[in-house]
């Protein structure tokens, strides 16, 4: 199904609702794929970013379009095509404690990267990422700079302008379902909302489950659309200036 086929579902399923419920259909739509993707890290949602280290510079990137969480350890890869693994430092405090110069005198304590550090404002939600020790300049590359890749969970970009997602080829009535209970729920019709809710989590624990014991085996059994890799924001720990991945 695309964008347009599944609104026209839903406006079926609400059809007895008053007329101002059809311009909030969209935007259900749209929290149903949401809610899907807060509560389950799908296939499509597979993403990494790529950054070069600049030589005795500690910034390394900001945070990814559309981040939900990472994906497992950061590495470096190579000039010959190896991968090295490095790790995310639980801390400043930590690096700090493993290396005091490094953030008084940038001509010490270089070296290969080993750490990346998630770095966080008080008052902006978005995060940077530091490098840890600062890098020497000295990988095999023909510029000394080291390529290091950061897997992450990506959100998906929903919205009428997107004829199709992977929700929509795959799940569409999960999100037909869930929709239509969010509709019913703005009614205060909560027979009817339970109900949808009801078989819209039916459709949810299916595709989950396939997905998981796809994990499981080491094969897909769900096609995947490239072109649903993509809106949201990573789930807070609370408030404070520097967080664990």
């Amino acid at each position: 199904m695309n964008f347009a086929q599944i609104v026209s579902n839903v406006e079926n399923y609400l059809l007895d609702l008053p007329d101002e419920t059809a311009a909030a259909i969209p935007d259900w739509i749209n929290e149903a794929v949401a809610d899907a993707e807060r509560r389950f890290n799908w296939k499509h949602m597979e993403a990494q970013t790529e950054a070069v280290t600049v030589a005795g510079q500690r910034f390394l990137l900001t945070e990814p379009l559309r981040f939900k969480e990472s994906r497992g350890d950061p590495y470096i890869l190579h000039e010959d095509g190896d991968r090295e693994p490095i790790q995310w430092a639980p801390s400043l405090q930590d690096m700090l404690l493993q290396s005091p110069q490094a953030s008084t005198d940038a001509t010490l304590g270089a070296g290969k990267p080993s750490f990346l550090l998630a770095l966080y404002d008080e008052y902006d939600e978005d995060f940077e990422l530091d490098v840890y020790p600062l890098p020497d300049g000295e990988s095999l590359y023909s510029d000394g700079e080291y390529r290091l890749y950061v897997p992450y969970w990506r959100y998906t970009a929903v919205g009428p302008t997107l004829a199709t997602n992977w929700f929509s080829q795959n799940l569409p009535y999960y999100v037909i379902f869930k929709a239509s209970a969010m509709g019913f729920e703005f009614n205060r019709d909560e027979q009817r909302a339970q109900y949808f809710e009801q078989r819209a989590e039916k459709q949810f624990k299916k595709g989950s489950g396939q997905q998981k014991r796809a994990r499981l085996q080491g094969t897909p059994t769900m096609s995947i659309s490239l072109g649903a890799n993509g809106p949201g924001r990573l789930p807070r720990l609370g408030r404070g200036r520097y967080r664990r991945f």
